[in-house]
Parts: structure tokens; sequence; C-alpha cells
């Protein structure tokens, strides 16, 4: 199995897949994994335990706020 961190730095590597908004979910609470995630080019960073409204809400902010290469603030 491939972790997050890394299926998203394969799919920004590619040009096809770039441009896809990666949600990345997360059971560890290092703020140093927000600066990784940002760095890779994922949208938002999700900490676990989620509520499912929160992550519905991050999916359609991703899918309708303009491509930007960074975090969406939440």
């Amino acid at each position: 199995a491939m972790a997050g961190y890394e299926m998203c730095r394969q799919l920004k590597a590619c040009e096809q897949t770039a441009r896809i908004p990666v949600v990345i979910l997360t059971a560890v609470a290092e703020r140093s994994l927000a600066r990784r995630a940002e760095e890779l080019g994922a949208a938002r960073l999700i900490r676990k335990p989620f509520d499912s409204k929160e992550l519905l809400a991050a999916i359609q902010e991703v899918l309708t706020v303009p491509l930007h290469g960074g975090l969406v603030n939440g």
C-alpha cells in the first residue's frame, strides 16, 4: 500500500495528474505534516478522527476553488 504523502507526490509529479486536488487524511497531529502536505501540493489536510460533514465540505471546497497549488484554509 502507498502512503498518502507518496501518492500525492506522484500525482503532482505527473503532468497528466498534477492538477487533481488531493485531500490527505492523517491521524498524526504534528504541525510539520501540514507543511509537508503543502509542499507536496495537497489541497487540504484533515486530521483523524474527522467528521464526515467536514470531509464532504473539504471535497466540495477543493473541487470549486481555483487550483493554486497550496492548502485551502479551513
